[in-house]
Formats: structure tokens, C-alpha cells, sequence
């Protein structure tokens, strides 16, 4: 089968699209599909895609497209990028878009569609109501100028949890809808080389800690992820918060509220982490906490629980399956909840083993890229895509 991914970036930094479009597309390609990815040349990271050819399985089977910005004017039909679009698209490709917004996206859809070809499109969590209410007019405007036109006429949409389907199906008439969760590598997982901490992070002095890994965004809760810590921190003298991550805005804030207190010594910000760097971080946590206000399906949730590590999460990041499989707590979006959540396991050690044997199982089960990539072309299969 011929599939074509279509995403605005592949910089790691803005969160979890990007690996989940790589991460896709290696599997693919390692299943014996030809599989290509086109995206920005504004919006590569290089670097990152270097190294994944390097370490991600099948990703050196994978073709990298650059295509230029596409400004309006290309939707009238001339440009360097629509000439792109229209050498590779192709009806006999499934073309499987990545996000809503960007016009690269509702480019590709439009030739697919002039060519009588088919399209599936993963709006990955950016429709949630949270999301939507953030710029609302720019985004009700790009809705009815072309992005509900766009998930209308999409062969499938692809949705990461069943509360995301129901989401889609109040803004678009489209309800034919899979439900394909983001993956783990767990080889990447097992096999990373996994370095000392304090070599990472010298400055922890040898404290347990509390992880947040993700985009430095006030829509990630990292707000009451800060409340709750100051109350942690006078119970648990021992243990100290590791917030990483790409700044989106919120890395000022964190630092202005743990100025001048004693709680800055146990506060640490080392920026983006990635490779064996992200995966030690990740093992050595005591537990993994993420206080979303809005997520599509959180891949770091996911690989924390593939490093046995039990998570603590607020409801609206719809992962369900973490209580129900005894991995981790669901927590509602408040400051008390969150305290409860992580003191249950900051004070019981037994407690963190458990949870964390069942999560590396619960994936196992359900979350690894090769379920993951099955079920991606079992819905290209199911709906008609392939000829």
C-alpha cells in the first residue's frame, strides 16, 4: 500500500503530532508499505530527523517531502506548494493528514479530492472544546471557510479516544470515525542506553521527584501542578518537581513563583528532553503527573507508563484506562484531587511497583506502534481506501 502523511511539522518541540506522524510512519514502512511523509520546510527540525533516521526503526525507509509555506494565495491554485502537492498526491495513495488548522492540511484534502482519491485527517485533540474556546472567532471563522469541509469529506476521521469522536461529531456531519490511540516503541524503551541522573540532573542531590514532561502551555494544568507542589514540598522534604519541556509561555510564570522561596531549589526547568536524555528522566521518576486542561491523547502518558512509572492525571486527559487498570489515578482538574493523587504514591512505595507493573502491561496490550500501525491501515482497509 502507498501512504502519504501529511503534517505542518516534525519538531518534536510542539508536542505530540509530530512523533506520532514519524512514529506511524516508521511502523508502516517496517511493515512493508511504501510510506512518505511531506511537511514544512520551515517547520523541520533537522537535527531530530537526522537522529531518527539513526534510532527509529524503518524511519530509513521512510521519503521526507519539504514542501514551502503555503500562503493564501496558493488556494487559488498557483505555487510552488501546491506544485508539490499535486506531484505527489496521487489516488491510488491514502493520504493520512496530521491536525486541522494549517493550510497545508486543507491544501492536500482539496487536491485529493479533485482527484477522486480519499483521505483520512487526526485532528489529535484540536478540537476539544478547551482548544476551540482559545482564539475562538479566528477559529469559527477557519471552520466555516473550509475546515468543516475538510472533516465533511474525509473517508474517516481519525480520533485517539471515543470522547474525541464525540467531539468531532457535534462539529462535523463526518461520523465515520476510527478510534486509533497513539503508541510506544518499546524497544526504544528497553534498549536506550540509560545514563546516570545526576549526570542529567546534578542539582536533584539525590531527592526523588515528581516528572512533568510536555509543552511548557498553561493548557497543560502546570498552574495546579505548581499549587499542589508547594504543599507536596512541606510534606515531603525529599522530594523535589522536574518540569521539562519546550517553553510555550508558561516557563516565566513557574520561575517568578518560585523566586525568593525555598521551593526554588526544588523546582528544576531543564528545557526539552529527548532520546536516552527524556527515557532516563523518565525511569528514574517517582511518578509521572500530567494536570491537562485539554489533550488529545498525551504520548507522554504512554511512555511513562511503558518505564513503569505511575502517572497521576486530571480527567481531561481522557485516559480512562490508567484507573481501570490500576496504572495510575484520574484526578479531577483541582489543586486538593492533584495533592491526593500524588501523595498516595509518594508515601507507599508498594503502591508505585503495582501501578507501575500494570501500566508497562496495559501497553503492551493496547499501545505499542505495531498495534497502533494495524489498526491505522485496517481502517484505510475497512473504509474503502485501498486501490
Amino acid at each position: 500500500m502507498r501512504i502519504l502523511h501529511v503534517i505542518h511539522s516534525l519538531d518534536f518541540g510542539l508536542g505530540g503530532p509530530p512523533v506520532v506522524a514519524t512514529h506511524l510512519a516508521a511502523q508502516q514502512a517496517q511493515c512493508g508499505h511504501e510510506v512518505g511523509i511531506i511537511a514544512t520546510e520551515s517547520a523541520q527540525d533537522e537535527a531530530r530527523v537526522e537522529a531518527l533516521r539513526e534510532q527509529l526503526p524503518g524511519f530509513d525507509q521512510v521519503s521526507l517531502f519539504s514542501c514551502p509555506n503555503l500562503p493564501l494565495k496558493e488556494f487559488a491554485g498557483w505555487g510552488p506548494g501546491l506544485a508539490l502537492l499535486k506531484k505527489l498526491l496521487d489516488r491510488r495513495v491514502f493520504v493520512h493528514l496530521h491536525g486541522v488548522w494549517d493550510p497545508l492540511i486543507k491544501s492536500a484534502a482539496h487536491w485529493m479530492l479533485r482527484l477522486g482519491g480519499a483521505y483520512g485527517i487526526a485532528p489529535h485533540g484540536m478540537l476539544d472544546p478547551w482548544c476551540l474556546r482559545q482564539k475562538r472567532l479566528k477559529k469559527e471563522i477557519a471552520l466555516r471557510l473550509g475546515v468543516k469541509a475538510v472533516l465533511n469529506n474525509a473517508a474517516f476521521v481519525h480520533v485517539l479516544t471515543e470522547n474525541e469522536g464525540r467531539q468531532v461529531e457535534k462539529i462535523a456531519r463526518n461520523t465515520r470515525v476510527a478510534t486509533i490511540p497513539n503508541g510506544v516503541d518499546l524497544g526504544e524503551v528497553d534498549n536506550q542506553e540509560t545514563l546516570d541522573i545526576h549526570d542529567i540532573l546534578p542539582e536533584l542531590g539525590g531527592h526523588r521527584y515528581i516528572l512533568f514532561l510536555g509543552r511548557l502551555h498553561h493548557k497543560k494544568g502546570l498552574d495546579l501542578l505548581m499549587a499542589a507542589f508547594r504543599r507536596i514540598a512541606e510534606q515531603h522534604d525529599a522530594v523535589d518537581l522536574v518540569i521539562a519541556g519546550a517553553d510555550f509561555g508558561e516557563r516565566s510564570t513557574i520561575e517568578r513563583n518560585v523566586s525568593d522561596r525555598p521551593l526554588k531549589r526544588r523546582v528544576h526547568l531543564p528545557g526539552p528532553l529527548y532520546g536516552s536524555r527524556k527515557l532516563s528522566v523518565l525511569k528514574n521518576a517517582a511518578c509521572f503527573c500530567l494536570p491537562s486542561r485539554s489533550e488529545g491523547f498525551s504520548v507522554a502518558v504512554v511512555e511513562a507508563l511503558a518505564c513503569r512509572v505511575p502517572v497521576v492525571i486530571s480527567e481531561q486527559c481522557y485516559f480512562p484506562e490508567v484507573a481501570g487498570a490500576g496504572a495510575g489515578i484520574v484526578v479531577p482538574l483541582n489543586t486538593d484531587a492533584l495533592i491526593d493523587g500524588l501523595a498516595a504514591f509518594l508515601s507507599d512505595a508498594e503502591k508505585c511497583r503495582s501501578a507501575g507493573g500494570a501500566g508497562r502491561r496495559l501497553v503492551e496490550r493496547r499501545y505499542t506502534w505495531p498495534v497502533v500501525a494495524d489498526r491505522a491501515v485496517d481502517a484505510y482497509e475497512q473504509f474503502g481506501l485501498v486501490r
